[in-house]
C-alpha cells in the first residue's frame, strides 16, 4: 500500500448514506486499517481491534473505541476511530497516517504498529479535534443557558438565547444588559481557572452598558449513566431546544432553534471539528455523562476578590496588558454569605435580577 494509492482511495470515497452506518474501505490485507467518510464528508480512520492507548493526551482523547455499524447488513466492527475534518488537506493527512501504520506492520500487529507510528499521528492530528478543555467549557456554558431558560422569569426567550455569546470571539460569554458573565468550567476538584486577559476579571472599560461582572465557576466531574443527575452535551442541547419550543410559537421556535444550532456548531470550530447536534447526537465521542460539583457566581466588582487587574498591571509600563494571563484559585466564600452566590438556580436568578442599587 503506497501513499498515492491510499490518497486516491480517500479522495474517491463517497459520504456514508446516513449517520448510523459507515461504508468502510479497508486498506492493506487484514481489514485492520479502514477509512470512510461521514454523511457530512468528514474523514474517519478505523483501526479494528481492542482499544488503543496513546501516551499523547490529545491523541488519546481523539481515539474513540466502540462497535461501529456498517452498511449492507454487515456485522458491526469493534474498532478505534480517529476522525478528521472534511475540508482542506486532511485527505493527505489521513493517507499519510494509514500508510505509516501499514508500513509499520499494522496488518500483522496493530498495537505495535500504532506504538511505532503514534508520534507522527499525534503531530498530524494535534489540534484538529475540538480541544478537550473547549468541550468542557461548552458544557458549562450550556448548563447555565439551560438554567437561565428554566428560571421563573418574564424574560423574552429569544433575547435570552441571544445573550449567549460564548460561541464566537467576544468579550463576554453572556451579556444581559448591565450584567456581563464569564463562565469558567473545570473538571478539577478546586476552583482553579485560567484567566485569558485582564478583561475577564473586571467590568468593561471605557464605561458602557456593563455595570457588573460575574465570574461563574462551574465544576463538573465524570460520572456513570445511572446517576440520576447526570447530563451529557447532547442531552443538555435537547433540553434547551425543548424549552424554547415549549415557550415560543412553533414558527418562532423553529427559527430560534435553527439559529442556536448554527451557533452551537460554530463553538470550537477553530479546532477543526465542532459539535453538529443534527449529526453527532448519537456520536460516542459526546456520550460521557457528567455531574455538577458546584456552580458559583463571583461578583468581580467586590474589592475582596484579590486578583490582578488593570490598575495592578499598569504600574509595569513595559508589560503589554493584553498579553497577561494567569490562574486564579477562588475560595468557596469571599465576603459574608453574598459572594459568591451558590447553586445553579440561584446563580441564574442572580444573573437575571441584574445589579442591585448602589
Amino acid at each position: 500500500m503506497t501513499y498515492e494509492i491510499a490518497l486516491e482511495t480517500l479522495v474517491s470515497l463517497k459520504p456514508s448514506s446516513s449517520d448510523e452506518v459507515r461504508d468502510v474501505t479497508w486498506l492493506g490485507t487484514s481489514q485492520t486499517v479502514g477509512v470512510s467518510r461521514t454523511s457530512k464528508g468528514g474523514i474517519e480512520i478505523f483501526l479494528a481491534g481492542a482499544p488503543l492507548h496513546s501516551i499523547y493526551p490529545s491523541l488519546a482523547r481523539s481515539l474513540v473505541h466502540g462497535p461501529w455499524h456498517r452498511s449492507g447488513g454487515q456485522p458491526p466492527v469493534e474498532a478505534n476511530r480517529l476522525q478528521l475534518p472534511s475540508a482542506g488537506h486532511f485527505a493527505q493527512v489521513a493517507a499519510l497516517i494509514c500508510t505509516e501504520l501499514l508500513r509499520n506492520g499494522a496488518d500483522d500487529d496493530l498495537p505495535r504498529a500504532f506504538q511505532r507510528s503514534e508520534a507522527l499521528i499525534n503531530h498530524s492530528v494535534e489540534g484538529l479535534s475540538m480541544n478537550a478543555q473547549a468541550l468542557v467549557g461548552l458544557k458549562g456554558e450550556l448548563v447555565l443557558l439551560q438554567a437561565l431558560l428554566q428560571s421563573p422569569s418574564s424574560h423574552d426567550v429569544t433575547q435570552l438565547i441571544g445573550t449567549w455569546h460564548g460561541w464566537r470571539r467576544s468579550t463576554r460569554d453572556f451579556a444581559l444588559g448591565p450584567t456581563g458573565v464569564e463562565v469558567k468550567t473545570t473538571t478539577e476538584p478546586t476552583v482553579t481557572h485560567k484567566i485569558q486577559g485582564i478583561h475577564q476579571v473586571e467590568v468593561s472599560t471605557p464605561p458602557g452598558d456593563e455595570e457588573r461582572l460575574l465570574l461563574v465557576s462551574v465544576g463538573i466531574e465524570r460520572t456513570t449513566p445511572d446517576n440520576a443527575s447526570a447530563f451529557t452535551l447532547p442531552r443538555t442541547v435537547d433540553t434547551i431546544l425543548d424549552r424554547v419550543r415549549h415557550l415560543l410559537p412553533p414558527a418562532e421556535a423553529d427559527k430560534v432553534c435553527t439559529e442556536f444550532l448554527v451557533h452551537l456548531q460554530d463553538y470550537g470550530s477553530e479546532y477543526g471539528i465542532s459539535y453538529d447536534h443534527t449529526t453527532m447526537h448519537e456520536d460516542p465521542s459526546f456520550a460521557q455523562p457528567f455531574a455538577l460539583q458546584w456552580v458559583r457566581a463571583y461578583d468581580m466588582g467586590d474589592p475582596a476578590v484579590k486578583v490582578l487587574r488593570s490598575s495592578t498591571v499598569s504600574t509595569f509600563v513595559h508589560v503589554e496588558p493584553g498579553s497577561v494571563s494567569y490562574s486564579v484559585q477562588l475560595p468557596p466564600q469571599i465576603a459574608g454569605d453574598t459572594n459568591p452566590v451558590n447553586g445553579l438556580a440561584a446563580v441564574a436568578a442572580a444573573i437575571l435580577d441584574g445589579p442591585g442599587p448602589g
